[in-house]
């Protein structure tokens, strides 16, 4: 962007807020919104998942368990004020854990709000849980029918004692599944003019199977609040491919993967007041090992690849918080290690197969400074600044060497001006610098896509500068809504980059710059106008547009996986007192990546779920699930080049399509205690 068009950005952004001030009014409501759990009561939510999918103006954002350290990895949600001390348990599963009649209140916090980190978000969500002398738990049990396989079962039991001091919690799950691409299909393959070359019938297994246990531990110690909790997980995935030869022979081939997951995590937070401030310190460390081995057979050839992966990541962070009247601080540091060795092999035919970077140990060793601001200077404005400083050493040893050092500055600044309580506007400009995937590092193999991927000792992160503006109403009617626009410009964008070898081969690697610009909306309505009191629809739609230049054609393109739209549709109602049902519907459009000798575009189908829950009693919740009634289909092109893209030609068109056809399932859920 040019210095005039930033001249005229910053112009456009000044005059909406002011116009936006004529008719502003004097409220401090603005920055906490609170719904009580009353508010929910029309749609019986189970957990306090379900009563943030009802929550108007907010979406979900998970936490990243990739991302190493903190606070990166963290979602938009507090427990009690405090993002939770684990990394390998999504805030997903801890919130569909944690019942909704433990559930006091849901906040949504906005910048400004006194104590309160928000972790880059401009906007959050605590959930606020009941504080009393209680003991509950459930159990749930469920079963799934597949279209193209047996009953699968899931069973999960949860249980929490809380006393005046003390809070236990303990949960277990055990469960059987199918993966999302699993089906029958078909594979065609046309020459360029459009041609039918050949067509096959395909026949895709993906099962999986965990188990996991995970415990939490609070109680009072040394003037302040001691927590502790662990997670242990155990998995296994297995993957099948059969492709029968249609037309115009009967070959056949078969490719089989079988991945194997064990995960460890231990963390805990020690918090207490200090005077005025508040001081917390976390820790956190976390073990994963994973075996992956494939074997693909056609006619009298057999290939086998094999993946070991063993890493291990070692936190800590502390900070601290001090609250004035109108402006608040915090500041902190966190140290982090991780480390990952990975082996890989392939095997065609009995001969051993040389990989780029098959055996890697890498090791990073992170410091990160972080100072933020928070100033109220009336009852509108809000005015939030922040600086990270982060500094790395990277070293990665075995079939190649590398020491490499680096160092960031993240600055933050977010202005907010509230209208009033009801009606907000905000702006946010930030720098975000991504993290390196280890995996990246280590050569691949995927026999079923027939393609390798080597590892690339040369990465580097990528890096973006941030800009948000966005409006926030809620109306009379219960009504609520949220429109946001973002630019974003991105230094050495991570993409896929040629390597050198006697076969078109590639990697992971950095291309040339990029932007990217989104715009969001989200709506959420009561349906009270159509005659339908206790109804509610919720609607999320995000456009984006991306641009980077393809390091083989010279070519403006979109960054690859960057789809262009993404939207949902969320609908409850109740029948009666006792019965409950709705929908939700995902449009996806599709997302590219760019191969060095491929195109590979995979598209989505919309997908429609319907549910109906009957609650006999306060104990007692029966639901019925009907999955994929629009009949979701998966389909991946390859557009196949002779050689490298931009240097030889089209050869051929791969067109594959899998429907993974409906499921209908069956859960029981048993609640106890109070």
């Amino acid at each position: 962007m040019s210095s005039t068009s930033r001249l005229q950005f910053a112009a456009a952004l000044t005059l909406a807020l002011l116009s936006a001030g004529i008719r502003a009014q004097d409220d401090e409501s603005s920055r906490v919104t609170s719904y009580p759990v009353a508010y929910f009561e029309a749609s019986r939510p189970k957990t306090a998942f379900d009563m943030l999918s009802l929550t108007p103006g907010y979406t979900f954002v998970d936490s990243d368990p990739d991302v190493r350290g903190l606070a990166s990895a963290v979602g938009n949600v507090l427990i009690d004020g405090d993002v939770p001390t684990t990394k390998h348990e999504s805030l997903e599963d801890l919130l569909r854990r944690l019942p909704a009649q433990a559930v006091e209140r849901i906040e949504l916090i906005r910048s400004g709000a006194r104590e309160v980190d928000m972790h880059g978000f401009a906007l959050l969500a605590n959930i606020v849980r009941l504080r009393q002398v209680q003991t509950h738990g459930t159990v749930k049990v469920q079963s799934t029918v597949y279209a193209h396989e047996p009953i699968l079962p899931q069973v999960a039991a949860d249980f929490m004692h809380e006393t005046e001091s003390r809070r236990v919690e303990v949960s277990l799950s055990a469960a059987r599944a199918l993966g999302d691409e699993h089906g029958m299909g078909k594979e065609t393959h046309y020459a360029p003019t459009g041609t039918r070359l050949d067509e096959l019938r395909i026949e895709q297994a993906e099962r999986e199977r965990s188990l996991e246990l995970a415990a939490a531990y609070e109680q009072p110690a040394l003037g302040g609040e001691l927590n502790l909790n662990g997670v242990l997980t155990r998995g296994r995935k297995d993957e099948g491919t059969r492709e029968q030869g249609w037309f115009p022979d009967l070959e056949r081939k078969m490719s089989e993967e079988d991945e194997r997951t064990d995960e460890s995590e231990l963390g805990l937070r020690y918090s207490r007041a200090l005077g005025e401030s508040k001081w917390e310190a976390l820790g956190l460390y976390r073990t994963s090992g994973e075996d992956e081995m494939e074997t693909s057979t056609e006619e009298d050839e057999l290939s086998l690849s094999r993946e070991a992966l063993r890493a291990s990541e070692a936190i800590l962070r502390t900070l601290l918080q001090r609250a004035f009247d109108r402006w608040s601080v915090e500041a902190g540091i966190e140290v982090a290690r991780n480390v990952l060795r990975g082996r890989s092999a392939l095997n065609e035919n009995g001969v051993d197969i040389a990989l780029p970077a098959a055996s890697v140990r890498v090791q990073e060793d992170r410091g990160e400074i972080f100072v933020a601001s928070s100033w109220r200077t009336g009852p509108h404005w809000t005015l939030e600044g922040g600086l990270r400083l982060e500094s790395s050493e990277l070293v990665q040893e075995g079939d190649s060497d590398e020491r490499r050092s680096f160092f960031f500055a993240k600055p933050r600044l977010a202005v907010s001006y509230a209208v009033s309580s009801n009606h907000r506007w905000r702006f946010l400009l930030e720098r975000r610098v991504g993290q390196l995937d280890f995996g990246d590092f280590v050569s691949s193999a995927s026999l079923a896509d027939e393609y390798v991927t080597a590892g690339n000792p040369e990465l580097v992160p990528q890096r973006s500068w941030v800009a948000e503006l966005a409006w926030e109403r809620e109306f009379t009617s219960g009504t609520a809504a949220m429109v946001a626009v973002r630019r974003e410009w991105i230094s050495d964008v991570i993409d896929r980059i040629p390597v050198a070898a006697p076969e078109p081969l590639d990697a992971v690697g950095n291309i040339a710059e990029g932007s990217r610009e989104e715009l969001e909306l989200i709506i959420s309505a009561p349906l009270t106008a159509v005659g339908l009191n206790s109804g509610l629809l919720k609607a999320n739609l995000l456009l984006r547009n991306s641009r980077t230049r393809d390091p083989l054609t010279g070519e403006t393109r979109e960054i690859a996986q960057d789809s262009p739209i993404e939207a949902s549709l969320q609908f409850t109602h109740n029948l009666s007192q006792r019965v409950h049902w709705g929908f939700e519907a995902q449009f996806s459009g599709e997302t590219q990546e760019f191969i060095v000798d491929e195109v590979r575009t995979e598209r989505l189908g919309p997908e429609v779920n319907v549910f109906v829950q009957y609650t006999p009693s306060s104990a007692w919740s029966i639901e019925m699930e009907l999955a994929n009634l629009a009949r979701r289909d998966v389909e991946s092109a390859r557009e196949r080049f002779a050689g490298a893209r931009g240097m030889a030609s089209l050869d051929s068109i791969e067109i594959r399509t899998i429907e993974p056809g409906r499921s209908v399932s069956v859960s029981v859920r048993r609640s106890f205690g109070k």
